[in-house]
């Protein structure tokens, strides 16, 4: 009797939020592979991934998506993110966990997307990305409150130096 390949799947984790925020840095740093980024939308116009194996040995696929400002796609990134983190991308199963990267220094905007992404039902993280360019301008931000109002973890980053990075 043979195992089927769905008791073989690997854990997916897929890292989601606005262009630009940091997803493909925050890839780069936990996978020590070094993908293109680019201080503009649409450095990643295809869904990317990476077989990681935690310090205690689990394995699974990290998922870096194109950026997205919704759901709702209007662009072929947008529905590039969308198939995946719904289940409806070639066949694949949706996300396991979901860490969705925003960019603290201006977290309002970046909260509607973070919002949908829990409305799916997945499971989710809030990687708060670029703290320090939040902190450069005199914004502080209570992780615990936001965690509390959001019902969910949320970790504090930098992925340009890799602080915060063993939390996630």
């Amino acid at each position: 009797m043979s195992d089927s390949g769905e008791n073989l799947r690997l854990p997916k984790v897929a890292l989601a939020g606005h262009p630009n925020v940091g997803k493909t840095t925050l890839f780069n740093q936990l996978t020590g592979e070094n993908r293109k980024v680019g201080n503009y939308p649409g450095v990643t116009v295809a869904r990317s991934s990476a077989i990681l194996r935690t310090p205690h040995g689990h394995q699974f696929e990290l998922i870096d998506l194109p950026g997205a400002y919704s759901l709702s796609p209007n662009s072929p990134d947008e529905l590039v993110t969308r198939d995946v983190l719904l289940g409806d991308f070639e066949g694949e199963p949706a996300p396991d966990l979901v860490i969705c990267v925003v960019d603290a220094s201006s977290l309002e905007r970046h909260l509607y997307f973070a919002l949908q992404v829990i409305d799916t039902g997945l499971p989710v993280v809030i990687a708060l990305n670029q703290v320090d360019r939040a902190e450069d301008t005199g914004l502080r931000i209570n992780r615990e409150v936001l965690a509390d109002e959001l019902d969910l973890p949320v970790i504090a980053c930098q992925a340009t130096t890799g602080w915060g990075i063993v939390e996630l």
